[in-house]
């Protein structure tokens, strides 16, 4: 895992906003905790994975750094795909559809093409 850790981190940046969550936080005591924890400790494991504004992972931990006021980590999708030699476009394009979701349509195959260490440490589930 430590090895998925040291490539990703050069993709890594860093933001306070400019993320649209992939779903609303539908557990509020989570969203709390979350926030709480994070004003006391700050950004806490992986960065939130977009595909450019739009969230693929993390909704309540965007949502609990939003209010907790921190910086955000995030990395492109695209970028991750093209360090383990994967094409998202390609992606897009073989599972995409005609009402504008083709991100998501194509996150859902990505356990099919990235490593599950990736996967994991990134927490894709997009199921």
């Amino acid at each position: 895992m430590q090895d998925v850790v040291e490539a990703i981190a050069p993709l890594i940046e860093t933001r306070y906003g400019g993320i649209d969550p992939v779903h609303e936080a539908d557990d509020q005591s989570k969203l709390a905790a979350l926030a709480a924890d994070m004003e006391v400790n700050g950004w806490q494991g992986a960065p939130l994975v977009v595909a450019g504004e739009q969230a693929l992972t993390g909704a309540h931990r965007y949502l609990a750094a939003r209010r907790a006021d921190i910086e955000i980590p995030r990395v492109q999708i695209d970028d991750v795909c093209e360090l383990y030699g994967v094409d998202w476009a390609a992606l897009e394009d073989t599972y995409g559809c005609c009402d504008g979701y083709d991100w998501y349509e194509a996150a859902r195959h990505l356990d099919e093409v990235l490593p599950v260490a990736v996967i994991d440490y990134l927490g894709i589930d997009v199921h």
